[in-house]
């Protein structure tokens, strides 16, 4: 499989040998299924919120100081969390798919290792550590949101693409049917025109994906993970910028047509 940089220096792989556009629409068939997955795990924080909630934290015992809680309170009220959580957040249908993680690693990944040993290991619900659990799940929820919209985002750029893309490919794919061996001067001077309009229109849709691109990274802004978005998306994947490699494979087609269409007019002679 080889790699291929494209004129701004974008890596592209070259993953589509059967000049299909198979590499767009894998793409847009995984962010489907992230789409959906999203949507499963915002619904999941909002039950496990709207489950936190009522849940009353340990009562202060007066006699021994503020810091001191029932523990038997905050035992139940703990494992009211815990069965929560586990219910809702860890009861996705892909959750053992994508993640497979026990529940204390799952809350740390999360929320983070201090709140969560507060939730697992302290033995104690307190007021604060509530307070600090149902904002950490707003935090949660609000994200999943704005990562929903860029993921949206990359499925529109993708399917205008892809769109875009098919048309090219049904077109190269025809000109390469041509016999242009046979073909009179004027109908040969007819195709290498159309191998410019076709390099130009890769040229059009590779710098709309690319400003696309940019606007979407500007949109996902800073991430936990050192992965570009690209990366993120589509590392499971055997191309990582899809639209980018397609259009690596036209244009090299395109190139090779277009040598082939100068030799027939080299060679061609008229009766």
């Amino acid at each position: 499989m080889k790699t291929v940089t494209d004129d701004k220096g974008y890596p592209m792989t070259d993953g589509s040998s059967d000049g299909s556009d198979a590499s767009i629409s894998a793409a847009i068939a995984h962010l489907e299924t992230e789409q959906s997955r999203l949507a499963d795990e915002l619904t999941a924080f909002e039950r496990f919120s709207a489950r936190v909630d009522p849940i009353a934290p340990g009562r202060v015992d007066p006699t021994k100081g503020m810091i001191q809680y029932e523990q038997q309170t905050s035992g139940q009220t703990l494992l009211a969390v815990r069965e929560a959580y586990t219910e809702m957040v860890m009861n996705v249908s892909h959750y053992d798919e994508e993640y497979d993680d026990t529940y204390q690693e799952s809350i740390t990944a999360e929320f983070g290792p201090e709140l969560a040993v507060a939730i697992t290991q302290s033995g104690q619900f307190t007021p604060a550590t509530k307070s600090t659990l149902l904002g950490e799940i707003d935090d949660a929820i609000s994200q999943c949101e704005a990562f929903q919209e860029v993921v949206e985002q990359e499925l529109n750029s993708l399917r205008l693409a892809a769109t875009k893309v098919r048309s090219i490919s049904n077109t190269v794919a025809h000109l390469s049917e041509t016999e242009f061996a046979t073909a009179t001067f004027g109908a040969l001077d007819t195709h290498l025109h159309q191998t410019d309009a076709l390099t130009a229109a890769c040229d059009d849709i590779a710098e709309r994906r690319q400003d696309e691109l940019a606007a979407i990274e500007r949109s996902w802004g800073p991430t936990a993970t050192s992965l570009d978005l690209q990366t993120y998306f589509y590392q499971s994947l055997p191309v990582t910028y899809p639209v980018l490699a397609r259009l690596g494979e036209l244009g090299a087609r395109i190139v090779a047509l277009r040598e082939e269409i100068e030799e027939a007019i080299i060679y061609r002679v008229e009766p």
